[in-house]
């Protein structure tokens, strides 16, 4: 359960102050008797004193007010400014900050009525030194908000205690100083009515008629005027009864001993008890709420507000149990109210129903992590659940163990019965296997038709006895559909997991080599991972070629070599194109393929140094080029792998390196794996943008084999799209392969990209591909792959 605390003092309600106005009548009648009791001794005077103090009153009333609604609005500024840069919340910051704007315009006014005024020079002094430091403190009041609407709450407290706070109290010292001459100003009207009390001792009689009138229409008036300010406090509680009646949010007031008095209809709802039924009742009896995890009831909210003077928000985990027993997840905040002394009187809850969206919170939450189809874990949450499961192994010295399943045969059920009894059967499965499981273990769909199973505190001997029990299972099973029933099977890889394991990749990659065992070996059977098995001495070979790359590196050792491609159609932009092509040279002089090396560079992190070394002499070749005098310019393609791409600082590396060259980087292409491309998105199109930039050209390659290339390649800005062989080779002889091919150059030509078709081996396919428009061919028809020192006697000889 998520508390939030805020230690600041709630909103205060003013009390309105209730006058009898039989009591009023009474001291005016009091009033009035003293005045013809005075009145025989000053009669000839008295209505012109009377008249005289009675506009010197209403002026200064007047002032007063003006006064008493600066002063306010500039301490109301001050409680907003002082929010902004304690409130953590944003709205409530936003809504200070309106309030702050509302307190200056009503602090404008009132100067600029008071200016207007007729005043004495004292008056006028006072309020321009008050105007000084006002236009002194705005500014700073102003950067305070600045800052703390950027978010730098504790700058915006600093210039708040530096110097905000000093430079508004002198504003307010300067207001209080025009209410205190105000104040004098009574004093001395009370002296002059002392004077002009002596004079119209002379004109009691007529003093005594006058003084009944007025004092009779005094009480009249003020009755009136009593019944209209209590008429108008009637309206204005009526009017928050409906407001509170209508907001969207249940609203409960409690006295300062958490005893209910109001409810709006929201309120009624959500507990299921009127406001009449629950007044005056403990609030605990009202609104029962318990923890949404483990169903404990919860601490009364209100309490907490009231005994600890904060406002309290709880967010999640806390559930309402209405009168019915009706459950509803909610939100909730409380807050004490006091009165102008500070004193809690009582307390106000407010609260919502957020059932709907924290069940939807909870779907996306279990759809993050869980497959879709068969509802188990899926492996994002498997490799998570593994990562804790191997620190526990090596934090309390434990043994597990991962099975990593790979159905058999299950290829032949999509073919034949179509994916939709595939993915039938993977339903099937899930759910035949996780009853044979125990409780504490783990099965995910891993992806296709694999899975995952963790086996929690279990040594190699018993995770040995579960997945055969589990390949067993799958065996037995028996799959009917249509016609047809389907029997798979399922290769297992076990990897132990000790506290001497490596990393969750090292595990699923040990899992993955397990499996791939167990399928070389015939399938259907739990293959246990041993370090000295094949797999093992694969992994031995490809750090032995780790050596052999360092050295090639360090040597100089690597060479390239070039495949020609051509322009087949009017269309083409460029003539002589190649790609380059990278062999390493061993001790004895032999070339050895990249494949040979590349997956090893790949699996060891090699690959980035590879690339750097191939674009650093693919640019020193392509300014050599350039420097000589052939006929046209060449134009290189030089591949890249998916690691460089996600490296943050190969990037630099080849603007670096192109910029050094001298060479110009419009004979210049990248090329990329489109599944590369796809598993680096957004490194993928930030590096073509800025090669492009530079003058360079871009090419995705084996494009065709990625899951959505159409709807990839909208947001990719490539120049040239490289046709996968895969769909060459057969162009001739499958109809399917044909519209392939044809499709991606219909979509590219409407794109303004050009298409390459790999593995041209024959005239057959060359012609066929013509025939389409492809713009260039490559492949062994066209040329096999040859040392780069030989292309310019190429060139020149092509063009002789």
């Amino acid at each position: 359960m998520t508390y939030t605390k805020k230690h600041r003092q709630p909103t205060v309600r003013n009390a309105h102050p209730s006058i009898s106005p039989m009591l009023l009548s009474l001291a005016f009648s009091v009033m009035i008797l003293t005045y013809i009791g005075i009145g025989f001794f000053s009669i000839s005077q008295s209505n012109h004193a009377h008249e005289d103090i009675k506009a010197i009153i209403e002026k200064i009333s007047v002032k007063l007010d003006l006064i008493r609604t600066m002063h306010t609005a500039a301490r109301e500024r001050s409680i907003n400014l002082y929010i902004m840069i304690t409130e953590a919340d944003p709205f409530k910051r936003d809504n200070a900050y309106m309030q702050y704007n509302q307190d200056a315009t009503e602090f404008s006014l009132a100067y600029n009525k008071f200016k207007d005024m007729d005043l004495s020079a004292k008056e006028q002094r006072l309020l321009e030194q008050q105007a000084a430091a006002s236009n002194y403190t705005v500014p700073i009041q102003h950067r305070v908000i600045q800052l703390a609407r950027e978010g730098k709450l504790k700058q915006a407290r600093e210039l708040m205690t530096g110097k905000t706070i000093q430079a508004q109290n002198r504003v307010i010292e300067y207001i209080a100083q025009l209410q205190q001459l105000q104040h004098e100003s009574i004093a001395e009207i009370k002296t002059l009515a002392a004077q002009s009390n002596r004079h119209t001792k002379n004109i009691l009689y007529v003093l005594i008629s006058l003084a009944l009138l007025l004092g009779i229409a005094i009480a009249v008036y003020t009755t009136r005027r009593i019944r209209r300010i209590e008429k108008n406090l009637t309206r204005e509680k009526e009017l928050a009864q409906v407001t509170l009646q209508s907001v969207g949010d249940a609203v409960i007031t409690t006295n300062n001993r958490g005893y209910v008095q109001f409810m709006n209809p929201v309120a009624e709802h959500l507990t299921g008890y009127s406001c009449k039924s629950a007044f005056n009742k403990p609030l605990q009896k009202i609104f029962r709420i318990i923890s949404e995890i483990n169903h404990l009831e919860a601490e009364n909210p209100v309490s907490i507000a009231l005994n600890e003077h904060i406002i309290l928000s709880i967010t999640d985990d806390i559930v309402l149990i209405r009168k019915d027993g009706q459950e509803f997840a909610i939100e909730l905040t409380t807050a004490p109210i006091m009165d102008d002394r500070h004193d809690i009187f009582g307390a106000i809850l407010t609260f919502r129903d957020v059932s709907e969206m924290r069940s939807m919170s909870y779907k996306l939450s279990y759809q993050a992590t869980h497959d879709s189809l068969t509802g188990l874990v899926n492996r994002r949450e498997f490799e998570r659940r593994l990562g804790q499961i191997i620190q526990n192994a090596r934090n309390e010295k434990t043994s597990h163990a991962l099975c990593y399943l790979d159905l058999d045969q299950f290829k032949v059920v999509n073919d034949s019965a179509g994916h939709a009894a595939g993915d039938e059967l993977l339903k099937q499965l899930a759910h035949k296997l996780l009853p044979l499981l125990r409780k504490s273990d783990v099965l995910a769909r891993l992806g296709g038709d694999e899975f995952g199973v963790l086996l929690e505190g279990c040594n190699e001997e018993q995770a040995h006895r579960i997945a055969e029990i589990m390949r067993i299972a799958i065996k037995e099973t028996r799959f009917p559909w249509g016609n047809n029933t389907f029997e798979v099977g399922v290769s297992i890889g076990l990897v132990p997991i000790t506290a001497e394991s490596g990393g969750a990749s090292d595990i699923l990659s040990a899992a993955d080599t397990a499996r791939y065992t167990a399928k070389e070996n015939g399938r259907n059977q739990v293959q246990i991972y041993r370090e000295d098995n094949l797999e093992y001495s694969k992994r031995k070979t490809e750090i032995r070629w780790v050596k052999d790359i360092q050295q090639a590196l360090d040597t100089n050792a690597f060479i390239l070599h070039c495949q020609k491609i051509i322009p087949i159609s009017e269309h083409s932009h460029y003539g002589h194109f190649c790609e380059l092509l990278i062999r390493l040279q061993d001790s004895e002089g032999k070339l050895v393929p990249p494949m040979a090396f590349l997956p090893a560079a790949e699996r060891y992190d090699l690959i980035q140094e590879i690339d750097k070394w191939v674009v650093h002499n693919a640019l020193t070749t392509l300014y050599e080029f350039q420097d000589e005098k052939l006929p046209e310019k060449l134009f290189f393609s030089i591949n890249l792998s998916g690691q460089s791409l996600s490296d943050s600082t190969f990037l630099d590396y080849v603007r670096t390196e192109i910029l050094n060259s001298r060479c110009s980087p419009d004979y210049l292409c990248f090329e990329i794996t489109e599944t590369a491309a796809i598993a680096n998105m957004s490194r993928a199109i930030h590096f073509i943008t800025s090669t492009k930039e530079l003058g360079c050209k871009f090419a995705l390659d084996d494009f065709g084999n990625g899951l959505s290339s159409f709807t990839y390649l909208k947001n990719m800005p490539v120049d040239f799209l490289k046709i996968d062989g895969s769909f060459v080779r057969d162009i001739c002889h499958d109809r399917i392969d044909h519209a392939f091919v044809d499709a991606i150059h219909r979509i590219a030509t409407m794109m303004n990209i050009e298409t390459i078709a790999e593995y041209v081996e024959n005239e057959e396919t060359l012609k066929m591909l013509k025939d389409i428009g492809i713009h260039y061919a490559q492949g062994f028809h066209i040329e096999r792959p040859k040392d780069i020192s030989e292309i310019s006697n190429n060139i020149l000889t092509a063009t002789s």
